[in-house]
């Protein structure tokens, strides 16, 4: 693993999660799993990058804490849950995920770049929303 993640300056596994991120969401989510991950940033790294199970719910984290995100920010609909996001919701969470939030003063609380990845992405929603509601 490269040297340079032991500052958080990289991502890996499935989600592409940053050290630093994954911490956030965890702590966000689930105190006891926050407590059970490793220190060392690389080795959080290397746990993303090889434990894909842990990657995945991992993923999970970030995303409820980007909604959360942009619900506090006015950014979502009035969607009662994550199941009940309308599409354009989904856009903004994983807009988030992909670039971040920005502060810029023409558009609050919006983020800055991803837009084209997120909104492929956000195509998926309506095939996953169909096994949601299963």
């Amino acid at each position: 693993l490269r040297s340079n993640w032991k500052e958080s300056e990289g991502s890996t596994g499935l989600g592409a999660i940053r050290a630093d991120t994954a911490r956030a969401a965890w702590k966000n989510l689930d105190e006891a799993v926050y407590e059970s991950l490793p220190e060392d940033n690389t080795e959080l790294l290397r746990k993303l990058a090889y434990d894909d199970e842990f990657n995945i719910n991992t993923i999970a984290a970030v995303l409820v804490m980007e909604a959360q995100h942009a619900r506090n920010n006015g950014e979502l609909s009035d969607a009662e849950t994550m199941k009940d996001f309308t599409q354009e919701d989904w856009k903004q969470v994983l807009r988030a995920y992909n670039a971040g939030w920005t502060k810029d003063d023409e558009n609050p609380g919006w983020y800055t770049g991803g837009y084209r990845y997120a909104d492929y992405t956000a195509e998926y929603m309506p095939y996953l929303k169909y096994f949601l509601e299963r």
